[in-house]
Formats: C-alpha cells, sequence, structure tokens
C-alpha cells in the first residue's frame, strides 16, 4: 500500500478532490499532496475537507516539489501560503456576515 499520493486537482475524466476522498475512505492513513495550476480557495478548502495533507501550484520549483511530498509523507500539513491566505479571509468574512459579535462580546467580556 502507498504512503502517500500526489493528486492533481483537475484531471480528464474526473477530479483530484474526490479522488483525494475516495482514496482516503480506502486507505485512511494516506497521506495526499494536491497539485494545481490554479490558485482557487474553494479548491483548496474542498481538498482539505476531502482530506488532503498537502496543496501546492505547479508553478513550484523542482526541489521544493520534493520538499513538499517528503513534508505531507511525515505526516506534516503544507500549503500554499497565498491561496490559504485568500481561503483565510473568504472564512473570516463570511463568520463576520453571520455573526456580527466579536468574539471579545461572545465571550461576555467588554472593553469598557
Amino acid at each position: 500500500m502507498p504512503d502517500m499520493a500526489v493528486l492533481d486537482v483537475r484531471l480528464p475524466d474526473s477530479n483530484g478532490v474526490d479522488l483525494c476522498r475516495e482514496v482516503r475512505s480506502r486507505v485512511p492513513g494516506l497521506a495526499c499532496l494536491m497539485l494545481t495550476s490554479f490558485a482557487y480557495d474553494d479548491a483548496l478548502f474542498d481538498a482539505v475537507m476531502a482530506g488532503a495533507a498537502g496543496y501546492v501550484l505547479k508553478q513550484i520549483h523542482g526541489s521544493d516539489l520534493v520538499g513538499a511530498v517528503r513534508t505531507v509523507a511525515s505526516g506534516q500539513s503544507l500549503l500554499d501560503p497565498q491561496t490559504t491566505a485568500a481561503m483565510l479571509q473568504r472564512l473570516r468574512d463570511q463568520a463576520a456576515t453571520k455573526d456580527p459579535l466579536s468574539c471579545r462580546s461572545r465571550s461576555g467580556t467588554s472593553s469598557t
């Protein structure tokens, strides 16, 4: 059984996110590194939710890709910083829209 898989987010006959979810359901310990040409925060979010431990853009240099494979294979996570920042901002914006109270207000403390 493999310890890790490198999957393209976009495949000719399906998509790598669905494949990641499927192979991780069959081999729960499998570490998946997603590789993509597109810096879409939706794809990153979907990949993380499917169980991917890593997400890098194809523009990555060869030695950095080897490092990414080693990082994910060792059980660590690795996410493209730019795409991750965009995804986190989107999640923060969604949370602020749904719950306009600050963390301080929700915890029952105030600044007065």
